[in-house]
């Protein structure tokens, strides 16, 4: 107990502390400088600096920087870093074919391919600096009911964080990326089975469950994978879902040992994406949940029931599971 109060008792209040820092020095560099902030970012403005969403985005990441270093656990900053310099690194055409002024079709299909280069680059990095365990993480000795009531949870979560994310209705800046990658075969494989999978190796296999080998109270493991999975998305409208989704995968992973099911689990949480995508074209970015449910009040209720039968459902499942299978500090 007193691991959890002192990490969440550093990294809340700093939390509050640095979104209002970002909220304010967004406003006073903006009416400073107003030119200069308004073409820095569709964030930025004249009147109002830095909104509260993009505030908290940069206020929860500082403070998780912060409070990672002050409680001295250095892998997931070790695991973040190393997943941004190869993303950069790798991006190197991406920037060619932008410069050069290619169609929209060329740079969706060098973005995958960037997309599908960084990740594997990832994935053998990742191994070859002992993040993360290949045998042990892809071991799976489960029974087949402890996994379909993994996935039936699994995807009234989902479901449910769906829901929530849409009634947040958060600003989607990466929409139209990922819908034209989604309408190619080469997108496709980026977006729905070498992303998930590289994903889930560097969230959770290194850096939850590095922090669980180290040590670390598995439910603030979680907590931190979860939130770095969000705030590495960069994009208002993903990082509630994808938080929501990276403590439920992190739990199955804690559970069973094994990133099989989580593998599984992503890969078919995002070809649905692809999969509407490429059935209803730019039409299913504005497909809304609580729209084809009858409105924001019975949305509510579908949501709250969904999200009470995934914790059901995750209790059920960890009780099929013998103690022996969670992810201990020793393997």
């Amino acid at each position: 107990m007193n691991q959890y109060l002192k990490f969440f008792g550093i990294f809340l209040p700093l939390a509050a502390i640095m979104t209002f820092l970002a909220h304010s020095g967004g406003q006073y560099l903006a009416a400073l400088a107003p030119e200069i902030m308004a073409k820095s970012g569709s964030t930025i403005n004249v009147a109002g600096g830095i909104d509260w969403i993009t505030a908290m985005m940069i206020g929860s990441a500082v403070a998780l920087f912060i409070t990672l270093l002050i409680c001295r656990y250095f892998n997931p900053i070790l695991v973040t870093i190393l997943y941004f310099a190869v993303q950069t690194v790798c991006s190197a055409p991406l920037g060619l074919a932008m410069y050069l002024h290619w169609n929209e079709n060329a740079v969706m299909k060098v973005t995958a391919l960037v997309l599908i280069l960084s990740s594997l680059l990832t994935i053998l990095l990742l191994h070859i600096c002992k993040f993360y365990n290949i045998r042990d993480a892809f071991f799976i000795n489960i029974p087949w009911k402890s996994f379909l009531l993994c996935l039936v949870a699994t995807v009234f979560g989902l479901f449910s964080a769906n829901i929530f994310n849409e009634m947040l209705n958060l600003k989607d800046i990466t929409g139209e990326v990922l819908g034209g990658m989604s309408l190619n075969p080469i997108g496709i494989l980026a977006i729905a089975v070498i992303g998930p999978i590289c994903e889930e190796i560097g969230f959770r296999g290194a850096i939850c469950g590095g922090l669980i080998r180290k040590g670390v109270k598995p439910w603030t493991a979680i907590f931190i994978s979860a939130l770095i999975f969000g705030l590495v998305h960069g994009n208002p409208a993903q990082i509630p879902y994808a938080f929501i989704i990276g403590v439920i995968f992190a739990y199955i992973y804690w559970r069973t040992g094994s990133l099989i099911p989580s593998i599984l689990l992503h890969i078919i949480n995002n070809s649905v994406s692809c999969g509407l995508i490429n059935l209803y074209g730019t039409d299913a970015n504005d497909m809304q949940l609580s729209d084809m449910l009858g409105g924001i009040p019975t949305a509510y209720y579908w949501m709250v029931g969904a999200a009470v039968a995934c914790v059901l459902l995750l209790m059920v499942f960890d009780r099929s599971l013998s103690r022996d299978k969670c992810l201990r500090p020793d393997r």
